[in-house]
């Protein structure tokens, strides 16, 4: 079967990508994703992100992450039960994670306001339930660094789950941060997951 002319230089430039960034060279590997990442085919820099992202390159991991947040003006954190909420009794802590959930699940968004990726600083707004107008005190700030992110949020909710630390990781073999989110001293964190894809 023979492609459209469009459709053949699309296929060329995703197998040349696909060598790039699977070549023993860290120099091809590093200026494929750049150049791909900034290539006109939407279809070309979804998929040097996707191989980015699950490669055992930490500087192309590194510079995936740092793609993804420049690119973007908001992003969502997806909160569940940690393994020690899921298996804890109904004390103290257990009610405290349990409002954790029912306040920031299953998702917060976060309208991103600044991104400095000379230095990875990062900041913004949170939006919830409760908080969906954009005001400056209802904010996160955080951190990149190589493939993690890390920030503490204030967002209009109840006081004791106001203010928490959220931070992530690139997972292995996944398109996907994960992490957790901590409200003050709650012993059982929440899981927390941001999608790349």
């Amino acid at each position: 079967m023979s492609l459209p002319a469009a459709a053949q230089s699309t296929k060329n430039k995703l197998l040349a990508v696909e060598a790039g960034l699977n070549d023993s060279s860290s120099i091809i590997r590093l200026s494929t994703l750049e150049e791909a990442l900034a290539d006109k085919s939407k279809a070309v820099r979804e998929y040097a992100m996707s191989q980015a992202f699950v490669s055992s390159d930490a500087t192309m991991r590194s510079l995936a992450i740092n793609h993804f947040f420049r690119s973007r003006k908001s992003f969502a954190v997806s909160v569940e039960k940690s393994p020690e909420f899921a298996a804890a009794n109904g004390d103290d802590d257990y009610r405290y994670s349990h409002r954790l959930l029912r306040t920031y699940g299953p998702a917060t968004n976060y309208m991103i306001s600044n991104y400095d990726e000379a230095t990875g600083a990062i900041q913004g707004y949170c939006v919830t339930g409760g908080a969906n107008s954009l005001e400056a005190k209802y904010s996160f700030v955080g951190s990149i660094t190589g493939d993690s992110i890390a920030f503490r949020h204030h967002c209009r909710v109840h006081y004791s789950v106001a203010q928490c630390s959220v931070e992530l990781k690139l997972a292995s073999a996944a398109a996907k941060l994960a992490g957790s989110m901590q409200c003050g001293s709650a012993e059982y964190p929440a899981t927390a997951t941001i999608k790349l894809n």
